[in-house]
């Protein structure tokens, strides 16, 4: 299976402090790979670094056989690097109006995201790198997973040993299932 990302050994500060530190993990083509942790683990370090919206110090991201640490958010765009983020955020360079219909179609049903996020993996043959706040959620509909503890990957593995794991049950999953 071909590497579509390929994140490699990155590290990642914030004035002195790191968020990431010697950070690896992949995507191939055709999967969907979950990243999970708690708040402040570097989750959205790791999507920053990958969009160009944050510089790493040191390692190598790649994209498609291309390496792109280094390159401009809108470049990133083009080559079909994009993000969906979640939350009170809104999109800057669209209007009002496509923001409020953007929020149009959050869906209230909580298997809704997960199935649109299968379907899309599936039919479209769409790589996914699931970065989720629902770590049950993101183990059961993902291929491989990666669990990040303080910057750092704590485990990695096929998404259905990671579910059946005591560590990953007792950090991110609240106990047994």
């Amino acid at each position: 299976m071909a590497q579509i990302l390929n994140f490699a050994n990155v590290d990642l500060y914030y004035e002195r402090v790191y968020a990431l530190k010697n950070v690896s993990l992949t995507v191939n083509e055709g999967e969907t790979v979950a990243l999970i942790g708690a708040n402040g683990a570097g989750k959205s370090s790791i999507l920053r670094a990958i969009t160009g919206l944050r510089k790493i110090k040191s390692g190598e991201i790649h994209y498609d056989g291309r390496r792109i640490d280094g390159a401009s958010p809108a470049e990133l765009v083009r080559q079909g690097i994009a993000m969906v983020p979640e939350g009170r955020h809104v999109f800057p360079y669209m209007t009002v109006k496509d923001n409020l219909l953007m929020g149009a179609f959050t869906r209230s049903d909580k298997a809704g995201i997960a199935r649109s996020i299968v379907a899309i993996n599936r039919d479209e043959r769409v790589s996914v790198l699931l970065v989720e706040q629902n770590s049950r959620m993101a183990l059961r509909i993902s291929h491989r997973a990666y669990a990040l503890a303080t910057g750092s990957i704590a485990l990695s593995g096929a998404s259905a040993d990671l579910l059946k794991d005591d560590r990953v049950k007792s950090l991110y999953l609240g106990g047994d299932l």
